[in-house]
Formats: C-alpha cells, structure tokens, sequence
C-alpha cells in the first residue's frame, strides 16, 4: 500500500482486506512530445500462496483522444502492454528486499 498510495502517489478508490482487494482512482500522465495523455486505474489483488503471497496487478489504461475541431475530447481504453503491471511488480519487489 506504501508503494502504490505514498510512493507512486496513486489515490484509493476501493479496498476490501478481507479478500485481499485494493482499487485506485485515475492517475493522469501528460503526454511527452506528439504521445496523447494517458491515465491510469490500477487494481492490486493478494492472496496466501503455499509458498508465500500471491500479488496480481492490472492496470487499466486510457488514452485522451481530442475530437477534431473541438476542445473537446473523451477518454478511450487502451490495451496494456503489461509494462505498468511489471513496473509495479519490480518496484515491489525491490521494496520488499530493503
């Protein structure tokens, strides 16, 4: 919870510790050059392995999409390339290790 809430600086949205569930609101990234802004929604799932914990992340991913003419524009899902899933994990896994 550290890592997502203080250090990654995401918001809670939804948390259940009886079913090991925790949610967060859309972070938004802003584009860098000609890339669109992005945000992100990451839900977090842990549960007891036999040989430990079992930690899956998703990240939902949306990307703004400007509306031709306009100032407009809406929010379109995108699909994860699993990089935001594997950062999570890495920097988990180093903060698990200090």
């Amino acid at each position: 919870m550290r890592l997502l809430f203080d250090d990654l600086k995401y918001t809670p949205l939804a948390a259940d510790g009886e079913v090991g569930y925790l949610s967060t609101r859309w972070k938004t990234f802003k584009g860098q050059n000609k890339e669109k802004d992005k945000r992100i929604q990451v839900n977090v799932n842990i549960k007891k392995a036999p040989d430990g914990t079992l930690v899956t992340v998703g990240c939902i991913i949306e990307e703004f999409t400007p509306i031709k003419d306009t100032d407009q524009g809406r929010w379109m899902k995108i699909p994860s390339d699993h990089s935001c899933e594997a950062r999570f994990l890495d920097q988990l896994q180093s903060k698990l290790k200090r």
